[in-house]
C-alpha cells in the first residue's frame, strides 16, 4: 500500500513538474515574440499620413507625418476617387514623425475633396517629379489619404 501511495505521489509531482516547465516556456516565448515585433517595425509601417477637414484658404495643414526616409507632402486634386493633378508642393519632411505639416499652393474652396500623398525625396531636397521623386508605397499601395475642405461653423 505504501509503494502505491509512493508512486501516485511521484506521478502527480512528475506531471506538475513538466506542467510547470511547459508553462514558463510557453510564456517565455509569447514575452520573446512580443519584444521582437515591438523592436523591430518594418521599414514600410513607418511611413504615414493622416488628415482630417481643414478650412478653406490657400494652404493646407498634415495633422501626423511619417517617414522611413526624408520626402514630401504632395496634395493631389481629388478626380472622384483617384488622386488627379498635384496642386500643393510641400517642403522637405524628415525622417520619422513631423505634426501640423503646413502644404501651400492653390486657393482651395469649402467642399472640395483633395489627397495628401507621400513622395520620397531623390537626395537633392528639393521635389522634382513623381518618376525622380516617388509616391512612398507600402506593398502595391500608394500612402495617401483623402480630405475634405470645410468651412469652419
Amino acid at each position: 500500500m505504501l509503494y502505491l501511495y509512493d508512486t501516485v505521489n511521484k506521478t502527480i509531482y512528475v506531471a506538475l513538474a513538466l506542467t510547470a516547465v511547459l508553462l514558463i516556456f510557453g510564456l517565455y516565448r509569447t514575452n520573446n515574440k512580443t519584444i521582437e515585433r515591438s523592436n523591430s517595425p518594418t521599414k514600410e509601417s513607418l511611413d504615414l499620413v493622416e488628415t482630417e477637414p481643414v478650412p478653406p484658404g490657400d494652404y493646407v495643414t498634415i495633422p501626423k507625418v511619417i517617414l522611413s526616409k526624408p520626402g514630401f507632402v504632395m496634395i493631389h486634386k481629388a478626380e472622384g476617387d483617384y488622386p488627379g493633378e498635384i496642386v500643393m508642393t510641400g517642403d522637405i519632411i524628415p525622417v520619422g514623425e513631423s505634426k501640423n505639416v503646413v502644404v501651400r499652393g492653390v486657393k482651395t474652396k469649402s467642399g472640395e475633396s483633395y489627397f495628401a500623398m507621400l513622395h520620397f525625396d531623390d537626395g537633392n531636397g528639393k521635389y522634382d517629379n513623381p518618376s525622380v521623386d516617388p509616391p512612398v508605397t507600402k506593398g502595391s499601395s500608394i500612402v495617401e489619404e483623402k480630405f475634405m475642405i470645410s468651412s469652419p461653423f
